[in-house]
């Protein structure tokens, strides 16, 4: 830093236009955009590489088969949509039967049930299932039998049988559950692992090695902005790893866990604050400027060598001519 005569530092005034929000937020976007089709593009790869393994096949072949030995699937395809689409019933009172006949079943195998109750409150349903003011089952000698109607009446509430009750059945299963939430699990855990090697790609590995002129981001340079620390310098490398973990924390697990709060409090900041300082740029005391006509020194070395080389640039010296 340069001194006067007195030997106190002297000012050196820098002066860097402030970032517009609007920028900003074409950089995020762009940031956002990038990281979330990579991730999904490699969890696409992962999961199938995944899945292909004989751990997570034989629990996906577990599944299929207890799904399919219900008899409200058919090729890991509900029932009520097979029956619609193109197979070999040709008629409404086939697919009618074909629903009926899967119901009974479903709710004679006692690998689901241990009781009768689920059958006492299906009669009940269709003791009271009526369709414009007619009923469509009628109780005789202890049998509930389907009264004279349109197929396609009957074939509408079994359809709402399926999906309402048969499903709620199968899906509070125990087994089922377990097999179904391990499905899940592994899906959030590819996702979640996924997201974070390309959030390390995009907002570290960049900004530290082929963009850490500004620490920016691929949407910082689109923008042409950049991030300096209070010094007008370019953030160090310490102060900028520990941004990024807070980041990676704040904004994208407690994010996921919390509905988002931390991204509004963090863009009400910017809002609402004179400097428009986000969440991170507050604590860890940092600013986004505009670079479309300036430029970022990396050290206090570096833009003191760059004062002392326009200081020696004069018409004179003939260093440049203006015509």
């Amino acid at each position: 830093m340069e001194t006067n005569p007195n030997n106190q530092p002297k000012k050196v005034e820098v002066i860097y236009d402030k970032a517009r929000l609007s920028k900003r937020i074409l950089a995020h976007f762009f940031d956002i955009s990038i990281w979330l089709l990579t991730t999904l593009i490699f969890f696409t790869i992962v999961n199938s590489i995944v899945n292909v393994t004989p751990w997570s096949k034989s629990k996906a072949n577990e599944l299929a088969t207890l799904k399919n030995d219900t008899g409200l699937y058919v090729n890991d395809i509900v029932i009520t949509s097979y029956v619609e689409g193109e197979n070999e019933f040709t008629s409404t009172e086939q697919k009618k039967d074909y629903l009926k006949n899967a119901i009974d079943t479903f709710y004679a195998n006692t690998t689901y049930f241990s009781d009768t109750k689920h059958i006492e409150k299906y009669d009940a349903r269709r003791l009271v299932a009526t369709k414009e003011g007619i009923n469509l089952f009628t109780k005789e000698e202890n049998q509930i039998k389907e009264n004279d109607v349109l197929p396609a009446h009957l074939l509408e509430f079994y359809k709402t049988e399926v999906d309402d009750h048969c499903l709620g059945y199968l899906f509070n299963n125990s087994k089922y559950f377990y097999l179904t939430r391990f499905e899940f699990l592994k899906a959030v855990v590819e996702v979640v692992i996924t997201a974070t090697i390309f959030f390390f790609v995009y907002y570290l590995i960049f900004p530290l090695t082929f963009m850490k002129r500004g620490r920016q981001t691929l949407g910082m340079k689109v923008s042409k902005i950049a991030l300096i620390n209070v010094h007008a310098l370019n953030v160090e490398n310490s102060r900028y790893i520990g941004r990024f973990f807070f980041n990676l924390i704040i904004f994208f697990y407690i994010n996921f866990f919390s509905f988002l709060l931390p991204s509004f409090v963090s863009i009400g900041m910017m809002f609402l604050s004179k400097t428009n300082q986000s969440l991170t740029n507050y604590v860890f005391n940092d600013y986004f400027v505009d670079i479309s006509n300036q430029h970022i020194y990396l050290d206090e070395g570096e833009r003191q060598f760059s004062i002392e080389k326009r200081k020696e640039v004069s018409i004179e010296n003939k260093d440049f001519i203006i015509r």
